[in-house]
Formats: C-alpha cells, structure tokens, sequence
C-alpha cells in the first residue's frame, strides 16, 4: 500500500478527533447560563488499519444482508398479495359457480305451484343430498316447506327472508347454534323443525312462536339454557348429553318427550306437564325412582328400557301411577331377574295397564294372572294357618312346660317348707331340751345352798 493510500485510509480517523470537544470547555463558554452538567462523551477509540477494514467489511456484509432480507420479504410480501389475489378470484369464481349451482339446484327442486294472496307462487323446494356447504339467497319468499336435509351446511341465516316457512327440514348437516331460532320475530308461522343430527352443543330458548314439533336427536347438546315453550307438542331430544331435566317443565301442551341415550338419573324436574302423553327415557342412568314421585295426570306410555332399576319397591312406585297404560322396562335388572314372570307381576296388583314391555295385555294374561295370583294367597293362607297352627302348639307346649315347671317349682318349694318346719321344730325341742336341762340343774343346785344355812 502507497503512502497517499494510507494517508487516505487514516483521514476519517483524524477528522473525529478534530470535533471532540471537552464538555469543561463549552460550559465555560455558556458561562452561567448552562448549570445542567452534560455526560461525558465516550473516548474516541483509534482503529488501527486492520480492524477499520473488519469493521468496513462487517458493516458492508451487514448492508447486503439488510438488503437481501428486504428483497425476500418484499418478494414474499409480493406472492402474499398474489396468492390473496388468486384466492380472492378463485373464491369469487367458486362463489359464483356455487350460486349459479344453487340457483339450479332450486329450479330443479321447487314445486307445489299455488294461489297466494292475489298470485300464484311456489310452496315447496327439495334441496335434500345436493353436498350443499352454504345457503345462498332463495328468492321463493312464499315458500312453506324447505328440505335441506343430508348436506353440509353449517349457517342458515339466509333464510330469515322465508317468513312463511310451515316446515324446516335442516337433518344431517353440520348446523353448531340455535342462535336464529331465539328471536320471536324470525320464522313467525314455522311449526315443525327438524335438526336431527347436527353439531348443537347448547338447547338454548326457542322463540319460534308457533312451533309445535323440534326434533333435535342425535347433537351435542350437554348445556342446557332452554326454559319451556308455550306451544310446542313434541319434543325430540333422543341421543345427545343430557344430565339434567331443569327447563324442561311448564310446558302446557307438550304431549310427547323423547330423552332416549342420554345421562338423566332423575326425572322428577319434569313438573307441570298436564298434557304429556309419552315419555321415554330409555337407555339413560335411572338406577332409583326418587320420590316424590311425579305427578303427571295424563301420562300414559313410558319407556324405562336399557336403565338399572333393579328394585321391587321401585317398579312399584311406577306401577301406582293409575294413568299409565303402556309400561316398557326391558333390559332392566329387574326384569332379567324376573323374567317372563315380569308381567304376571305386575297384572296381579295393576289392571290399568294395556300394554307390558312390547307384548300386549289380553284376557287371557289377567286371567292367568288372578289365577297364579288366587294360588299364590291361597298358600300364603295355608302357610299362614300352618303357621298360626305351629304357633298355637308351640304356645301350648311352651304353656305346658310353664305348669310342669311351676308344679316342679311348687313340689319344691313344699319340700323346702317342710324342711324349714321341720329344722325350726328340731331347734324348738332342742331350746326345750336346753331349757328342761337348765331346769333340772337349778333344782339341784338348790338343796345344796339350803344345807349350809341349816347348819
């Protein structure tokens, strides 16, 4: 290296030591005006030539990194909003081919042409197993029957505008809220709503004023915050998580309640359903009918099948409630156990019943049972006859070894006496004897005193 080219390299050194300024000096040349002290700069350190060229080298390794790293984020920065594009188009296009299926999907699917108001309109639309993953705007503002049943959708709300809509089949698809059912003013006149087998994990309130039927079997319904409705007269809740019936009172004319594969161990919630006919609560927890038991004036068929009631005393709870015609407690321990004698049971104490785990009740099945149930007193009679018998021989033997024990217990306390007068009379002439002894003895001792006197 030339000594220009070193004087050249070692200039930048020079200049910064020609700037650095002794914080003493500018004080004393602010004079008082500057009273706040300034840190001290740190000391300049001298690069030899060596580490000014490392330093260079760094700092310049440093500049194409920082600007390879930009150049990558700005390239990847790029394909982002590329790929943000083509998504952005492809969704747009699926989204039109989509509804341009939907549309034909419907045209192909409404029906049940009829007279509305002063027009003619369509009623009915089957979009049943069509793989449809959304619900597109449906145009068919009359309609009153809508089958969507066995596709994918998961969100509904595009049928709000259906204000007409009599039946709603949404079965097998992926639905996870009940959340646009809960507001009175969607879907005023829908009676029946179908929504068996979806992903709903919570009953919450339903404000469908007019609905009459919801079935909502097979979800994952575990949560509940449903609290009755004033018109609904079947309630189908078969095959989710339910463990409590807190809710699912006051309902006026509920008539039908399915709880079938469910948690429940109790269904003493179930309070003022006056109108309630059927209520299944097979395959769930029962192992005990708790009491109080429910009043349910009008119920005449309930399934208890596939629970654990093992107890007597528990059928019977269930046997006394006189409105009951129809009584299914198959697969129950207690039936196991009893077997084909299960219904005989029950006929010999109950004749409200008409029909008895699937088989109906004939003459014939009362009569048996009367008859089995005629036998069965008569014996318990005869038993019990046998048994006063063997009891009143046995309080007459136990009666007569009192008086053999009395009379042996008198003989010897007789004998006793006897001994006890005869021992007093033995010591009576033996004081006598004394008494005579001593009485002689003084007649003698007597004339002896006298002599000596006389002489």
């Amino acid at each position: 290296m030339s000594q220009g080219d070193a004087d050249e390299i070692q200039q930048p050194q020079d200049e910064p030591q020609q700037d650095v300024q002794d914080p003493l000096d500018g004080q004393e040349q602010q004079g008082d005006a500057q009273e706040i002290p300034q840190d001290e700069p740190a000391p300049v350190i001298e690069e030899d030539e060596e580490t000014k060229r490392l330093r260079l080298e760094k700092e310049e390794q440093e500049r194409k990194e920082r600007e390879e790293r930009e150049e990558q984020e700005r390239k990847e920065r790029e394909e982002r909003l590329e790929q943000e594009r083509i998504a952005r188009e492809e969704f747009e296009a699926k989204l039109k081919e989509d509804t341009l299926k939907f549309n034909d999907m419907m045209l192909q699917g409404i029906s049940n042409l009829q007279r509305v108001q002063n027009s003619f309109a369509y009623t009915r639309l089957n979009l049943a197993e069509k793989d449809i993953d959304r619900v597109f705007v449906v145009p068919y503002l009359h309609l009153r029957y809508l089958d969507l049943s066995q596709n994918r959708i998961v969100d509904i709300k595009n049928l709000l505008p259906l204000k007409y809509l009599v039946q709603l089949n949404a079965s097998k698809n992926e639905i996870n809220s009940l959340a646009v059912f809960s507001d009175p003013q969607n879907f005023p006149y829908l009676q029946y709503l179908n929504l068996q087998t979806n992903k709903i994990p919570v009953l919450e309130p339903i404000g469908l004023i007019r609905l009459r039927r919801l079935n909502l079997i097979e979800n994952e319904i575990n949560q509940i915050t449903f609290t009755g409705h004033d018109n609904v007269e079947i309630l189908e809740l078969g095959k989710n998580k339910i463990k409590s019936l807190v809710g699912f009172g006051n309902m006026a004319k509920l008539k039908e309640l399915y709880l079938q594969g469910n948690e429940i161990s109790d269904f003493r919630q179930l309070e003022n359903l006056p109108a309630l006919l059927k209520l299944n609560i097979r395959a769930n927890k029962i192992v005990k009918i708790k009491t109080p038991i429910i009043t349910l004036p009008n119920l005449s068929y309930l399934n208890l099948r596939e629970n654990q009631i093992a107890k007597y005393d528990d059928l019977k709870k269930i046997a006394k409630i006189k409105s009951i015609t129809t009584l299914n407690m198959l697969a129950n321990p207690i039936v196991d156990e009893m077997g084909e004698g299960f219904k005989q049971e029950i006929l010999m104490f109950y004749d409200h019943f008409v029909r008895i785990n699937k088989s109906d009740v004939t003459k014939e099945d009362v009569d048996e049972a009367l008859r089995v149930l005629k036998e069965r007193r008569d014996e318990e009679e005869r038993k019990r006859q046998e048994a006063a018998e063997e009891a009143r021989l046995a309080e007459e033997a136990r009666l007569a070894e009192e008086a053999r024990i009395a009379e042996e217990a008198r003989i010897a306390e007789e004998a006793r006496l006897a001994e006890v007068k005869l021992a007093e009379e033995a010591e009576q002439a033996r004081l006598a004897q004394e008494q005579e002894e001593k009485a002689k003895a003084a007649a003698l001792e007597q004339p002896q005193q006298q002599e000596p006197e006389a002489s």
